[in-house]
């Protein structure tokens, strides 16, 4: 096993992997729906890099880069946890979330309460996925 392996193996229970990479406002409406159904105070800021650039046609164009997105995720009453966005490498798009782990900590040196905010945010993120496509646009309108 390389150290990429295990750091893999060891960032799993503070992954949440979506079944398809999204784009930056797609990754903001699983925000809103983990704010919405969890329900939970999610506190987050979104970027991405972009060129403008004149092509031959003397045309401006602009061309959007890889984005990430990270914030904090508070459960009214219980636990919180920073989090940032990870990409695929091979297309700049948002894979998913990670929630940062201590420095130092093994995993079951973190309260059981911010694990329990992980698998919660987890189940709820990943639910968005399997929501109706009506319901996932509307999100995506209020954006």
């Amino acid at each position: 096993m390389n150290s990429g392996d295990w750091l893999d193996e060891r960032m799993e229970p503070a992954t949440i992997r979506f079944p398809r990479s999204v784009e930056l406002k797609e990754a903001e409406a699983v925000l809103v729906y983990v704010a919405q159904n969890m329900p939970a105070e999610v506190n987050y800021k979104a970027s991405y890099y972009a060129v403008s650039r004149r092509d031959k046609d003397l045309e401006v164009r602009i061309e959007l880069g890889s984005a990430q997105i990270g914030g904090t995720i508070h459960k009214e009453g219980r636990a919180f946890d920073t989090f940032e966005s990870y990409l695929h490498s091979f297309n700049g798009l948002i894979a998913g979330f990670r929630f940062n782990l201590i420095p130092g900590y093994e995993l079951s040196e973190h309260r059981p309460e911010v694990r329990q905010l992980w698998d919660e945010t987890r189940n709820v993120a990943l639910r968005y996925f399997s929501e109706d496509s009506r319901v996932r646009k509307e999100i995506l309108k209020r954006l």
